[in-house]
């Protein structure tokens, strides 16, 4: 039983309640040890089962058997984390002259709607920027309609396609970076 002038344990309850209700904490950093590579790896053998589109022309099985063995490759490869977990990535690649590419934006389907694709997307422009690029191009399908959503909103514009993609409705974009 309270009584007067005892501290009530409302307060506590309620912040132990809003405390379950927040998202766990998102971590984005670069992909550099065993075990981070070997989450990414996981992540995109994730990504390429729930893509739906068949893109095993693109390399996918050879950069996660790069992963598994210690390999990132040259570029950035970002993995975000929530709560400790792997929950997506993203991979930007040079290509010379200034111009990058961005490939594998995936975020864990019990991850999507909390801003992760985005911060994932902006990181890797700042650091690429930072290590002199001048555009990021993409190549992407017209049916990953929220991936283009949130290209176009970070300022991504279509461009002509550089090779013939082996999928559906294929698109092309760009940023240039100030």
């Amino acid at each position: 039983m309270q009584t007067a002038g005892t501290p009530s344990d409302a307060p506590i309850a309620r912040a132990a309640t809003e405390l379950r209700g927040r998202q766990p904490t998102l971590r984005l950093a670069e992909a550099a040890t065993p075990t981070q590579l070997a989450a990414v790896a996981d992540l995109l053998e994730d990504y390429e089962q729930t893509l739906g589109i068949d893109i095993a022309f693109d390399g996918l099985a050879g950069e996660r058997s790069a992963l598994r063995a210690g390999d990132s490759g040259d570029g950035i490869l970002l993995l975000a984390t929530a709560g400790g977990e792997p929950a997506g990535c993203c991979a930007l690649r040079p290509r010379g002259d200034g111009v990058w590419e961005l490939k594998r934006l995936f975020v864990r389907a019990d991850c999507t709607g909390q801003g992760i694709g985005e911060r994932l997307v902006r990181r890797g422009l700042a650091l690429a920027g930072a290590r002199g690029a001048r555009c990021v191009r993409l190549e992407t399908s017209r049916l990953l309609v929220a991936a283009q959503r949130l290209y176009q909103r970070l300022g991504f514009r279509e461009v002509p396609l550089e090779r013939d993609l082996q999928i559906p409705l294929p698109l092309a974009m760009a940023f240039h970076l100030p």
